[in-house]
């Protein structure tokens, strides 16, 4: 057993042993198989003492059965928003780290700007492309009133830029909307018309009777003299041509409204002038009147009345 003896000097006790039998067949005579162990040879095999403690702990059974039990109690409702981290407090659809003010509803990115010096889109302009912008009109002439045709929108107007775009004349200030008409074949107010209800035109007055002298009650303010009219308004009675101021004519019948006030003094200015013809007047009577002329104020003529008679009468003026 000549084998034995080499190799069993090489073995050792313990656990080592066991490994050293796996390396014997790198020791000539040692091959595996070639080993023959007697009677002699024969050990008790070791026991390995060390215990592995090593108690294994990763297979988790999670047994966490999470009744998640929680209920909303509080007086709030519940939005049921899913990111408390980060919340739409105004619902808006944009959580408050986008949102600029997640306190209004109608600010958010992409919301429509409007003029009122709030920040809608979130875009960190103020009241730009706003849907609301008015138009404004430029002013070149400086009186207020823009020109229809020349506009800008905004929200505040750009310098030269009125409200008011009304203006049928932007190269002449005296003329707009708010100027006086004036005589000088001009649409001042830009209504369309000319020289119409002017403020420096004179005023004429209807002369029906064609005396010169104009009704009073009926006065029209125009640049040129209408048709039928005259610039001296002081006539009392414009129904006849013998009335007006300074007149001379004694009436010897009413003027026309039952008052012989020829001259426009108040006074009634009535003489008869009348001279009667001779003879019979009609069939029956004879023609009233003066015999031969009418006597001045306060003198005397004969008078034929209707019976033929011819007293001496006063001639009577008043």
């Amino acid at each position: 057993m000549q084998h034995v003896a080499k190799c069993s000097g090489l073995l050792t006790a313990g656990a080592a042993a066991l490994a050293m039998v796996l390396s014997l067949a790198t020791v000539p005579g040692c091959a595996p198989g070639s080993i023959e162990l007697g009677a002699s040879s024969q050990r008790t095999p070791e026991s390995d003492s060390e215990t592995d403690t090593d108690t294994d702990t990763d297979a988790d059974a999670d047994g966490d059965a999470d009744a998640d039990t929680d209920s909303d109690t509080d007086a709030d409702v519940d939005t049921g928003d899913p990111d408390p981290v980060d919340p739409d407090i105004d619902g808006d659809g944009y959580p408050a780290t986008v949102d600029c003010d997640d306190g209004d509803a109608a600010t958010f990115p992409g919301a429509d700007e409007h003029c009122d010096g709030a920040d809608q889109d979130c875009d960190g302009k103020v009241d730009e492309d706003a849907v609301d912008e008015p138009l404004w009109y430029l002013d070149e002439d400086g009186d207020g009133y823009g020109d229809p045709r020349v506009s800008d929108r905004g929200c505040e107007p750009e310098e030269g830029f009125v409200a008011e775009g009304t203006d049928c004349n932007d190269g002449a200030a005296e003329v707009n909307p708010g100027a006086a008409e004036t005589c000088n074949r001009i649409d001042d107010d830009c209504d369309g018309a000319i020289d119409d209800d002017p403020a420096d035109a004179p005023v004429y007055y209807p002369d029906g009777d064609g005396d010169r002298y104009g009704d009073t009650s009926a006065p029209l303010a125009s640049c040129a003299v209408p048709a039928g009219y005259v610039s001296d308004g002081i006539d009392c009675y414009d129904g006849n041509a013998s009335v007006y101021p300074g007149s001379t004519v004694w009436l010897t019948a009413d003027r026309g409204d039952g008052s012989y006030d020829a001259d426009c003094d108040g006074g009634e200015t009535q003489r008869y002038t009348h001279v009667s013809t001779t003879g019979i007047w009609g069939s029956c009577c004879w023609d009233p009147g003066w015999v031969t002329s009418a006597p001045a104020c306060g003198a005397s003529a004969n008078w034929v009345d209707a019976s033929g008679n011819q007293p001496l009468v006063q001639q009577t003026c008043r």
